[in-house]
C-alpha cells in the first residue's frame, strides 16, 4: 500500500492529520482544515509559513493553505466589523472518513464549529476534502441546509514557497483583466508579463481552469488547476505590509507567493437550498 493517514499532535497542542503517498506527505491541521506542508518528494517543501506563526488556538496560521470562507476579504453589507476572510480559518474540523489505498490517499473534514455570527448560524454545512496522490487536491463543499438562497465568497488561500519572489513567472495572467486593490480596487489589463516587485494585491476575472508557477532559479514549476472560482488573487505583502503584520517574517515576502482561486469581491456563489457548491483546485509538479 502507497498511502497512509495518520492522525498526530501538531505546534502548541493542536490535532493534525498526516497524509503519505509513495514518498510524498502533507500536514493538515483540524482547527481551520489548514493545510500546512506539502513535500511531494517527502524533502522538499511546496508551501510557505511564517516562522512567527503562533498556531495558537482560535488564531489562523500564517501560511499554508488557510480557508477563506464563508466570504473572501472584508465582509460586505453593514457589518464592518466582522472577520477578515470569513471565520472558517479558525473553526473547528472533524474528520468524517479516510481511505489510504495504492492510488491516493484522502481525508474528508467536515467544521463542527458553530458561525460566531447570528446571521450565519443553521445556514450551511462546510466539508473539506483533501487528497495526496501524484500531486496535492483540495476541495471545498458548501451545502446550503437552510430554506432561503445563501451568498457565500471563498478562497483556497495558498501560500506557495519560492526562491526569488522577484523572479517568479505566471504566464497566463498575461492578458487578463484585473481589479487592483493597491489602486482602489480600479479596473486594469495585465498587458506585460507578470511580475512581483512591489506590493502585490489583484484579483484576475475570468482566469483559465489552469496557470503555471514558473520559478526559474529551481526548475520547480507547478500546475495549478482549479473549478468553482470565478477569480484567482495574487498577493504579495511586500516590506512595508510585511513589517506590519505581527505573524509575518518580516523578509518572508521574498519567498512567498499566493495564488488562490475564489470567488471574491462581488462574484460571490449563490446557493439555493440544499444545493451543493464545490471550489477545489489540484497542484502538480510541472
Amino acid at each position: 500500500m502507497k498511502g497512509a493517514v495518520r492522525q498526530l499532535t501538531g505546534n502548541n497542542g493542536q490535532q493534525a492529520i498526516e497524509l503519505i503517498f509513495d514518498s510524498a506527505s502533507a500536514l493538515v491541521y483540524l482547527q481551520g482544515a489548514h493545510i500546512v506542508s506539502w513535500k511531494p518528494d517527502g524533502v522538499t517543501e511546496m508551501l510557505w509559513v511564517s516562522e512567527t506563526s503562533s498556531y495558537a488556538p482560535g488564531k489562523a496560521i500564517r501560511g499554508g493553505i488557510p480557508i477563506c470562507w464563508p466570504w473572501f476579504g472584508s465582509y460586505w453589507g453593514d457589518q464592518p466589523d466582522r472577520a477578515q476572510h470569513g471565520f472558517a480559518r479558525i473553526a473547528d474540523f472533524e474528520l468524517v472518513d479516510f481511505e489510504a489505498t495504492d492510488i491516493f490517499s484522502r481525508v474528508r473534514l467536515r467544521m463542527i464549529s458553530d458561525a460566531p455570527y447570528p446571521e450565519w448560524k443553521n445556514r450551511l454545512e462546510l466539508e473539506v476534502e483533501i487528497v495526496l496522490s501524484d500531486g496535492l487536491g483540495v476541495e471545498l463543499i458548501t451545502t446550503n441546509i437552510s430554506d432561503e438562497m445563501v451568498e457565500v465568497g471563498a478562497a483556497l488561500h495558498t501560500y506557495f514557497r519560492v526562491a526569488d519572489v522577484n523572479r517568479v513567472q505566471i504566464p497566463e495572467l498575461r492578458g487578463l483583466r484585473y481589479r487592483d486593490k493597491v489602486r482602489n480596487f480600479d479596473t486594469f489589463v495585465q498587458e506585460s508579463d507578470f511580475t512581483v516587485s512591489e506590493e502585490t494585491d489583484r484579483v484576475f476575472l475570468d482566469p483559465p481552469a489552469k496557470v503555471h508557477l514558473m520559478a526559474p532559479e529551481t526548475g520547480q514549476n507547478l500546475k495549478i488547476e482549479s473549478w468553482g472560482n470565478t477569480d484567482l488573487v495574487v498577493w504579495n505583502p511586500w516590506a512595508w505590509s510585511a513589517k506590519n503584520m505581527a505573524d509575518f517574517d518580516d523578509l518572508g515576502y521574498l519567498n512567498m507567493i499566493c495564488i488562490e482561486p475564489a470567488n471574491a469581491l462581488d462574484n460571490r456563489q449563490k446557493i439555493k437550498p440544499e444545493q451543493r457548491f464545490r471550489l477545489g483546485k489540484t497542484i502538480l509538479m510541472a
